[in-house]
């Protein structure tokens, strides 16, 4: 009989991410389209900020997904999981709509939630590790 390892909150919650970066990928395709660009910013500054919100999501939610993924794995309570998750989503969007609206505001509170989330997530992870290895 095979074991299967389900991370429902990390499917979830990578869903999710990956919906978001798809639909910023589109909207970069939408602006290229719209603009005849076919390679690079055309010197189109709404191209710049569709374009850096993009790659900066993609940036941040893959390492984080996976940490989030290694946590729940490693029997992080839901709880946890969740609020990183959430925390997560929200600030790749607060960045990604300060990015494409030009909304600095919003894109300092997503790169600064997006900090602080990565040492949360890192330092739960160094303690679950140690923890294991501990007994």
């Amino acid at each position: 009989m095979q074991t299967v390892l389900v991370l429902p909150y990390s499917l979830i919650f990578a869903g999710f991410g990956v919906l978001l970066v798809t639909l910023l990928a589109l909207n970069v395709s939408r602006l290229r389209i719209q603009k005849g660009i076919v390679i690079g910013d055309g010197g189109y500054k709404p191209m710049v900020g569709a374009m850096r919100a993009h790659e900066n999501t993609l940036e941040w939610i893959i390492p984080l997904l996976l940490l989030l993924m290694l946590l729940e794995a490693s029997g992080l309570s839901a709880s946890r999981i969740i609020f990183f998750g959430v925390a997560l989503l929200i600030a790749r969007l607060a960045h990604a709509a300060g990015m494409i609206w030009r909304i600095f505001t919003l894109r300092r509170i997503g790169a600064l939630v997006s900090y602080l989330l990565a040492v949360a997530m890192s330092i739960a992870a160094l303690v679950q590790g140690f923890n294991h290895l501990n007994g």
